[in-house]
């Protein structure tokens, strides 16, 4: 007769108990690994559209560069000599500033 306290009852809870940590301990590893997606390659449109969008940021950055040497073109010398004096005075007064303690520590190297 099977009796509810008996060395067969109490191994098989324990078989119970040992078979759901590792299923709870398992599963996540199980899910993890089927996750894992390979990166998809651009189709022929999606790199024409990041070809354009990088030409279109040059020719604005040229265009804006171009704006920049146009406007100190037209200025008087001693405007442009102010201009040069003040341009100095902002890289030494901003160019000293040290990063942010933190990150200067966590930096990768």
């Amino acid at each position: 007769m099977f009796h509810l306290y008996s060395k067969h009852f109490k191994l098989s809870v324990m078989k119970l108990k040992r078979f759901f940590l590792m299923l709870v301990l398992l599963f996540p590893l199980a899910l993890a690994a089927q996750s894992t997606d390979s990166p998809k390659k651009p189709t022929k449109a999606e790199k024409a559209k990041i070809k354009k969008e990088e030409k279109e940021l040059r020719d604005s950055q040229k265009a804006q560069e171009k704006a920049k040497k146009h406007h100190e073109e037209i200025q008087t010398k001693d405007t442009r000599k102010r201009m040069k004096e003040s341009r100095k005075k902002s890289r030494n007064a901003n160019g000293r500033k040290e990063e942010f303690f933190l990150f200067r520590i966590f930096r990768r190297r």
